[in-house]
């Protein structure tokens, strides 16, 4: 990758729309459980769900990595 197809790769990066992740808490805070109970997990759902545009976000393909 050259310099040039960089800047292009970087231009077309835009911030998640901050609506998105306010439908995704909306969602989650409909289901039982106590609001805000699952903490971290919680904002990361809401912007996944923010950068996947929709309020059931999906990981397809999982890993773990575990490092001591």
């Amino acid at each position: 990758m050259n310099e040039s197809e960089l800047k292009h790769f970087l231009a077309e990066i835009t911030p998640v729309k901050t609506s998105w992740q306010e439908a995704v808490r909306r969602r989650w805070n409909t289901l039982a459980k106590p609001i805000g109970g699952l903490g971290r997990l919680e904002d990361m759902v809401a912007q996944l769900g923010a950068i996947q545009e929709t309020v059931l976000p999906s990981v397809t393909k999982r890993a773990i990595i575990i490092m001591a």
